[in-house]
């Protein structure tokens, strides 16, 4: 293992912490700093991948001018934390029901009944291609809709 891997690796535990923190703080001032602190490792992501004017972009716009103006609403506003809310009865049936959806079109969508029809030989030249199987495409869609 070289020293790029193990800095991809100790970036990629640092990028999912701090969206696991944004998602989770019930402050939005820390929810703000959480998120220029995924920005700053997004933009040594950049770094490593060789586009050095991606990741100073990155940094001056997001980081800089977005988060500055985001943090000066919230505490214009004063909303620096959220307030608990009641939970509504139907909320939660409402979410497993989703769910359950989602992941019955995901594991239909992988099953081998879904797969794409087979290749066939290129077509002719001014030919019109023709339509993938509608049965196929619709399970896809559906799929996508649910990520």
């Amino acid at each position: 293992m070289n020293l790029t891997l193990i800095l991809f690796y100790v970036l990629a535990v640092a990028a999912v912490a701090t969206a696991a923190g944004l998602l989770l703080s019930r402050n939005s001032v820390y929810a703000a700093l959480f998120l220029v602190l995924n920005f700053a490792t997004v933009a040594i992501f950049y770094l490593l991948l060789g586009a050095p004017f991606i990741a100073l972009v990155q940094v001056t716009v997001y980081a800089g001018a977005i988060m500055v103006l985001f943090l000066f609403v919230i505490m214009l506003l004063g909303a620096e934390k959220l307030p608990r809310g009641k939970v509504l009865p139907w909320q939660r049936p409402l979410a497993i029901g989703l769910r359950r959806s989602c992941s019955w079109r995901r594991a239909s969508c992988s099953s081998s009944a879904c797969t794409p029809p087979p290749s066939s030989p290129p077509p002719a030249r001014n030919s019109i291609p023709p339509k993938p199987c509608a049965r196929w495409a619709w399970h896809c869609s559906a799929n996508i809709s649910c990520l």
